[in-house]
């Protein structure tokens, strides 16, 4: 199965990922990757990622502020996770030498020509910095907006109705299985990137029952996730739920593997999911009360769309500005080093 997730993501103005919980598990040895932009970082991840994928699973995650770079990888056949542990997301070994290890890439740097471009790599870090800044706050304005359009689809919520939605897939997806709860793994699937919400849809293609489902006010859908979730995972499914990043602490999508069975939401996938089955949720509401907020409905989306789309321009321009960066970084990287290191860690964790 092809996996790809986001290692983390900004959600109300401040970085969050569920990466540690692989650092804390002290099964997987972790190679915590030092340096700045440029200093091949991604490119390791990735060569290491292709030579094992051709014979074992590797997880890949990406980074939410530019999709095409990776942040880590996990292999768990052999244990071993490889990850970019720069800010944002900073790590710190939870058992040092035993089940984390430090790799500086500041060591292949050639400082006389770093030296030369001194004042071009302060600017460029100072402007990617704000910009990250300026695409953190409209992020946090969107979160606000998403967070208003759920307590009023909560005020205006039929229980009874989205109980017997819950009820019916319940009955149709599961069985119990036996007395102990599964695992429940948290994995971001969507993110907010420089090209708006996008979702890491390989993930989705080994999935033979794909049920997306339709809300304008996010309550009943977060009713009937948490249900399904809390179900799968005391039913003894091994279960993974995405996070919500506008909606804190609420689940945006949940893969349960063994019953190739995923549960989406509609508004963030693409037409290339095959979807098996739509649910719409609007029901699910009183139409008068929610009739009476139409106009913070509206106001609360049209300010959603808005400062979502900044934030994605913020950080689309701050894309443009790390890409100037990483090449004054490029240039000083001793390559050769680097491929030589890249060896010597495909070596370490075959071992």
């Amino acid at each position: 199965m092809s996996e790809r997730y986001f290692l983390g993501a900004v959600s109300g103005g401040r970085f969050v990922t569920e990466f540690d919980s692989i650092l804390g598990d002290s099964r997987i040895f972790t190679y915590i990757l030092k340096g700045g932009a440029g200093t091949g970082k991604s490119s390791l991840m990735k060569k290491t990622a292709e030579h094992f994928g051709q014979k074992y699973k590797v997880i890949r995650f990406h980074c939410s502020s530019d999709p095409n770079s990776l942040d880590a990888i996990v292999i768990p056949e052999f244990g071993a996770a490889i990850c970019d542990g720069t800010s944002p997301h900073v790590f710190e070994p939870k058992y040092p030498g035993i089940c984390q290890r430090y790799i500086d890439l500041g060591e292949y740097w050639n400082k006389s020509v770093l030296d030369e471009n001194r004042d071009n790599i302060i600017a460029f870090s100072d402007r990617n910095k704000y910009l990250h800044a300026c695409a953190k706050r409209c992020n946090y304005a969107a979160f606000e907006a998403y967070s208003e359009l759920y307590s009023i689809g909560k005020k205006c919520l039929l229980h009874e109705k989205i109980e017997q939605v819950t009820d019916k897939l319940t009955n149709q997806s599961f069985v119990r299985k036996t007395s102990h709860a599964g695992t429940l793994t948290a994995r971001r699937l969507t993110a907010l990137t420089e090209y708006g919400f996008m979702t890491l849809e390989d993930t989705l293609t080994e999935y033979k029952n794909i049920i997306a489902v339709s809300d304008a006010v996010f309550a009943a859908k977060c009713a009937l996730f948490d249900s399904l979730c809390g179900t799968a995972h005391s039913y003894g499914y091994d279960t993974i739920f995405s996070p919500d990043q506008m909606l804190d602490g609420q689940k945006q999508h949940i893969l349960i593997p063994e019953i190739s069975t995923a549960f989406v939401s509609a508004d963030v996938i693409g037409e290339n999911v095959s979807v098996t089955e739509n649910i719409d949720l609007s029901d699910c509401y009183d139409a008068e009360k929610l009739e009476h907020f139409s106009a913070e409905v509206e106001t609360a989306n049209l300010k959603a769309e808005q400062m979502s789309a900044n934030s994605a321009k913020y950080l689309r321009e701050a894309k443009l500005v790390h890409d100037d960066l990483e090449n004054c970084y490029i240039r000083a990287m001793d390559h050769t080093a680097l491929d030589r290191l890249t060896e010597r860690l495909i070596n370490a964790i075959s071992d």
